[in-house]
């Protein structure tokens, strides 16, 4: 990739946390759509990396061959520009949250996430947001898995076989 297609691509990265989500759903194509849009409204032609299902919360970045290319493809300086639709698309687990961020701001690597939302891991203030925003993307996410595994145990409880 030429230096000014590394200036002038957006890098599409698309996820879902299991496999019935990537066969049944349509949040795959949803998430591409989004960041096609994206790139369009900036100007920016686009690559697209899809992990299919991968969990972000059980998976090590390791497993994540998609996500490791990606950061390999920073690290060349050939990526620059990541979009993603939400933040937790980039991890929902606190260590690897911090090893991207610090990975990202080494290589300054600019995220893009939603409609667009720009944040630009050098500048302090939106460092900053972007932890917030993930902290609240992991505690939900801690929340609506306990409220999973209570509501498991309750259905066990009443009799209900649990898988």
């Amino acid at each position: 990739m030429s230096k000014k297609d590394t200036d002038n691509t957006l890098h599409i990265l698309t996820r879902v946390s299991s496999t019935s989500q990537e066969k049944k759903g349509m949040s795959l194509q949803n998430q591409r759509l989004k960041g096609i849009e994206v790139s369009k409204r900036l100007g920016m032609k686009y690559v697209v990396w899809n992990e299919g299902s991968r969990s972000s919360y059980t998976d090590t970045l390791s497993s994540r061959r998609v996500m490791m290319d990606l950061m390999e493809g920073c690290r060349r300086g050939e990526v620059k520009y990541i979009y993603v639709t939400n933040i937790d698309r980039l991890s929902r687990k606190d260590k690897s949250w911090y090893i991207l961020m610090n990975y990202f701001t080494e290589y300054g690597v600019i995220l893009y996430v939603g409609d667009g939302n720009k944040y630009d891991i050098t500048d302090h203030l939106d460092k900053l947001m972007l932890k917030i925003v993930g902290g609240f993307s992991q505690f939900d996410n801690e929340q609506r898995t306990k409220r999973f595994q209570d509501n498991k145990i309750r259905k066990f409880c009443d009799g209900y076989y649990v898988h």
